[in-house]
């Protein structure tokens, strides 16, 4: 009985734990139009591979402001980063100050179809601190590859 309830404690208290997870900054740029606004944008892009990236410097940004990067500096860009050992994330706007994660925090996260994104497997969502203010530029940093993180939903 003992050893039960020290396993349920133990679970409970390993679930509710907040974790923070190392990031490195790897570079600044500048945001892709003079119009471009995302200082409101609460999180950050979870770019984990040359598909990820095409994705959120192009079509994503085509999509939602009618512009993005073009295909000369995506390219490049594909060239600086290293996703066999790392995954990146993208903050636009904003510095991340303190990044962490916590298993019972995903259940405010969905997939946009409804589904909480734990129930995808057994992935967390990063939470972002940022630095006040913003900077009319894009923040990227990355972190070690663990297959652990999935991006946040809309």
């Amino acid at each position: 009985m003992a050893v039960a309830i020290l396993g349920i404690g133990g679970y409970l208290i390993d679930y509710y734990r907040v974790r923070n997870v190392d990031f490195q900054f790897v570079k600044t740029f500048q945001v892709p139009n003079n119009e471009y606004d995302e200082t409101s944008f609460t999180s950050y892009y979870y770019i984990d591979d040359d598909e990820s990236l095409d994705y959120f410097l192009g079509k994503n940004l085509s999509d939602y402001f009618g512009y993005c990067y073009d295909s000369l500096f995506i390219d490049k860009m594909k060239g600086e980063l290293n996703f066999k050992d790392y995954d990146y994330l993208l903050s636009p706007q904003k510095k991340i100050v303190n990044l962490s994660y916590s298993p019972s925090h995903n259940k405010n996260y969905y997939d946009g179809c409804g589904h909480q994104l734990h129930a995808l497997g057994d992935r967390d969502v990063l939470e972002p601190v940022f630095e006040d203010g913003s900077i009319d530029s894009m923040y990227l940093y990355r972190i070690k590859k663990t297959n652990k993180f999935i991006q946040p939903g809309p």
